[in-house]
């Protein structure tokens, strides 16, 4: 089978059926059993799961967290321990409602996930099947 390129929707039908190797009838059962066994079910891995200490740390990634960071750095080198206080109160508190943030939408979305029910339709052997997926 040949490589199917980036921008498959501009490609004309003809093409398409030449890449993946099909036609309008759609594949044969042995066909499609075949590429099972080949390229394993046509599923979408849904097990993307971010610890929470890794959600945590991720919140570290921010470029105005590391500038006041490094702000919090200075101004204890400097002497200046409650400008340092502040800026870490501000750093601790940003952290916490990013991280709680991320984490409830990342919630959100895994339920809107498990309510969503994909709907296939297929034509083996000239043959329309309609299932779920």
């Amino acid at each position: 089978m040949h490589k199917i390129e980036d921008k498959f929707w501009s490609l004309a039908t003809n093409e398409i059926f030449y890449t993946l190797q099909t036609g309008s009838n759609g594949l044969s059962s042995g066909e499609a059993l075949s590429r099972l066994e080949i390229y394993g079910p046509n599923i979408i891995d849904s097990n993307n799961k971010t610890s929470t200490f890794r959600l945590l740390l991720s919140q570290f990634k921010n470029s105005i967290i590391l500038l006041l960071i490094f702000a919090t750095g200075l101004s204890l080198f400097l002497g200046n321990f409650n400008d340092a206080i502040i800026i870490f109160i501000i750093i601790f508190i940003s952290t916490i409602l990013g991280f709680l943030q991320e984490r409830r939408a990342s919630n959100i979305i895994k339920k809107l996930l498990e309510m969503v029910q994909l709907k296939t339709s297929v034509i083996p052997n000239r043959t329309w099947r309609f299932g779920c997926s």
